[in-house]
């Protein structure tokens, strides 16, 4: 559950806003926000004084209930304030990479095939898709995920002599359609393996592709700490990630702009287990095991109630996307209620 002048979006309904008095980080172009007030209680501060304090503009609690609870929970545990430390990794957060299904006899085995079942090399979870075309109404603006950081291991009974990787995330953009782009963030479980011998490697994260990943450096979670985040939009080219450890009660907020040329449309909206880019070249997908998203839940202009992941709404379908390896499903996941998501790995990763 992750927010900061204030953006005025002529043409659309009133969407977060990003506050006027920012501050700047060690990353050009991703700016942070003055610590509050000792005593300041976010429940029940203004709306400007939310936004000036970088904390998540507050969903209607009457008309947007799920995102309401979802915001309260970042909100009641967001008690320490982290100024980031930013640091550019050489890893990408694709848009999803389809696949066709995989043969009947596989598929079978691993991953029944459903009406709402699509396939992909590099994303396994749910996507939410809208018809926009560019950012107006009719368009996602803010989501939100909570889960565990998974544990980095590797396959079950392996030791590669390298290193595998999971990404889970929530973020919008990048399902195939009108957008080329990814807004997202999430938490990293890497796993290298040498002599019989594994090192995890856990952080915290956000991306606009086709940028890099920024690595939170001074934000640290490890495996099963729960980790609550919100990627929001004030426009097309200016986006804010919220994130809190509620483990911790850490919380960090930060505003950063499109890359260059990059402009964002809102039409999907997904929560993801990935293997990430790493040189231009897929990596390998570690033993995440099974991992739970709750608070599966997207904003849109134009409507007035939050849409579940689970659901989706009308116009607004929702499929499962099964992660594939050489024709064989690696990543699998299923609907839990109508707001949380459970993905699993089938262990077939090589």
């Amino acid at each position: 559950m992750l927010k900061s002048g204030i953006v005025a979006l002529a043409c659309l309904a009133a969407g977060p806003a990003i506050a006027a008095a920012t501050l700047p980080t060690n990353l050009p172009g991703a700016r942070t926000f003055p610590a509050p007030p000792a005593g300041f209680n976010a429940l029940t501060a203004s709306d400007s004084d939310l936004a000036a304090y970088g904390f998540p503009a507050r969903p209607n609690p009457f008309e947007q209930r799920k995102a309401y609870a979802a915001w309260s929970h970042f909100i009641a545990h967001a008690r320490v304030q982290v100024a980031p430390i930013l640091k550019t990794i050489p890893y990408r957060h694709r848009p999803m990479i389809s696949a066709g299904p995989p043969p009947a006899a596989t598929r079978l085995m691993t991953a029944p095939r459903q009406a709402n079942t699509s396939y992909s090399t590099n994303w396994s979870g749910e996507v939410l898709t809208d018809n926009a075309t560019y950012y107006a109404y009719g368009s996602f603006y803010a989501i939100w995920g909570d889960f565990n950081v998974p544990i980095g291991e590797q396959q079950f009974g392996t030791c590669t002599g390298g290193t595998e990787y999971s990404s889970v995330w929530v973020g919008m953009d990048g399902a195939p359609g009108a957008a080329s782009d990814v807004v997202q963030a999430g938490t990293e479980s890497d796993a290298a393996c040498y002599g019989g011998y594994t090192t995890p490697t856990y952080y915290a994260w956000y991306e606009w592709y086709p940028a890099y990943t920024v690595e939170i450096s001074n934000f640290p979670v490890t495996a099963g700490q729960d980790v609550e985040v919100e990627v929001a939009m004030s426009g097309s080219t200016t986006a804010a990630v919220y994130m809190t450890n509620a483990t911790t009660n850490q919380y960090v907020a930060i505003a950063f702009d499109a890359p260059a040329g990059t402009k964002f449309v809102g039409n999907s909206a997904e929560w993801i287990v990935e293997r990430p880019d790493i040189n231009n070249k897929l990596s390998s997908l570690a033993n995440y095991v099974t991992q739970y998203i709750s608070d599966t839940v997207v904003l849109m202009h134009g409507r007035s109630g939050g849409i579940f992941g689970g659901t989706g709404a009308y116009g607004v379908p929702m499929q499962s996307v099964t992660m594939l390896q050489n024709n064989a499903a690696i990543s699998v996941p299923s609907t839990i209620g109508a707001s949380g998501v459970q993905i699993s790995t089938t262990g077939a990763a090589n």
